[in-house]
């Protein structure tokens, strides 16, 4: 069996903390890690864009004026990412994170750190963890880290330099996230498409959850362009008809994350609970 050069192989432990949801946030937008960054014009344009782009999203959540125009906006967004992902926070959960969203900027700056975001996505993380033996989490890692297509393996997910994974004696895994993880995708965000988020390194509660659902599935916002184009390309590269398949989530084929092994309700009400709301 072959590898695609999209990916290949790569040690457990890396693969380990790729596969454990918080991935690197460099684009796939020009085909090099990275070089995105480089060309500002391309990447406003696409996170820009009303067809798909997801600047449309923040600004409304920024800029609701009631409590129930924030539930719709951050609804909005729920509604946005499960066509993406196929992943969607409860009507719940987009209750509760509307509501301690207009409290927080009724109340003035936003005080949710990055710092608070990476203790807790390392608390759900490893709070699931726990619960699996070696086994199940190899079997895990497995299922994530490389997908079987007629042209061989290859693997969807970037190596995070923002995740370490330490192996312990009885062969599971711990995982560690940093806050640079959350800082960062907030600055690209400010640099690349002003209005998304809030000035400022600290998060509201709304765009905290947005920018850790960027982490966790690797989904940046692009256009319905850049969707198409990549799905074109990865395609090609694996001999794959990607039209009908998504790019995100479980069973995506840009950047695979096992959400629902990982974000719960339950895990996802106690991440809430850590970010103070």
């Amino acid at each position: 069996m072959t590898y695609s050069r999209l990916a290949g192989v790569r040690p457990l432990v890396v693969a380990c903390s790729v596969l454990l949801m918080f991935v690197a946030w460099a684009s796939w937008f020009t085909g090099e890690p990275g070089l995105a960054q480089n060309q500002n014009f391309i990447v406003t344009a696409s996170l820009q864009s009303v067809s798909g782009g997801v600047s449309q999203y923040g600004i409304a959540i920024q800029g609701a004026n009631s409590q129930s125009a924030s539930q719709q906006a951050v609804g909005n967004w729920n509604s946005y990412v499960q066509s993406r992902a196929s992943w969607s926070l409860s009507s719940a959960s987009v209750t509760r994170v509307a509501n301690a969203n207009w409290t927080a900027r009724q109340s003035g700056s936003p005080v949710i750190t990055a710092q608070q975001l990476a203790n807790a996505a390392t608390q759900l993380i490893n709070g699931t963890l726990v619960t699996l033996n070696a086994s199940q989490q190899q079997s895990l890692l497995a299922q994530n880290a490389a997908i079987s297509t007629s042209g061989g393996y290859f693997s969807p997910n970037a190596i995070d330099p923002n995740v370490t994974a330490t192996q312990n004696g009885d062969g599971t895994w711990t995982v560690s996230v940093v806050a640079s993880e959350f800082s960062s995708l907030k600055s690209f965000f400010q640099q690349n498409a002003p209005g998304t988020v809030s000035s400022g390194q600290n998060f509201y509660p709304a765009e905290a959850v947005m920018i850790a659902y960027c982490a966790a599935t690797g989904d940046l916002g692009y256009d319905s362009g850049y969707i198409s184009g990549m799905k074109q390309m990865i395609g090609a590269a694996i001999g794959m008809d990607l039209t009908a398949q998504q790019l995100f989530g479980n069973n995506g084929y840009m950047a695979r994350r096992p959400l629902s092994t990982f974000l719960t309700e339950g895990n996802t009400s106690q991440f809430f609970t850590s970010l103070g709301f």
